[in-house]
C-alpha cells in the first residue's frame, strides 16, 4: 500500500525482501544507497505514523505519509 503510493507519486521505492532485523534492512538500503527509509513497524501500522530515515544524514522523523509525499513533491 505504502509503496503502491509512492510510486504512484513518481518515487522510486522497494519493500526489503525478508523478514531480517531492522540494522540489516538498514544496512541493505544503506549499501544501495537508498536516500531514504520508511520503517513500518506494529506500532506505525496501528498509529499510521511512520518512522521516516534520512540514510545520508542519519536523522529519522515520524511523520503520516501525507508528510513524507509533501517533502517529495
Amino acid at each position: 500500500m505504502c509503496c503502491n503510493r509512492l510510486r504512484e507519486k513518481g518515487i522510486a521505492s522497494e519493500i526489503y525482501p525478508d523478514l531480517k532485523k531492522i540494522d540489516r534492512q538498514l544496512d541493505y538500503a544503506h549499501k544501495k544507497m537508498i536516500p531514504f527509509a520508511i520503517v513500518i513497524g506494529s506500532n506505525e501500522v496501528k498509529s499510521g505514523v511512520l518512522a521516516f530515515k534520512n540514510m545520508k544524514k542519519g536523522e529519522q522523523q515520524s511523520l503520516t505519509l501525507a508528510a513524507i509525499l509533501d517533502q517529495f513533491l
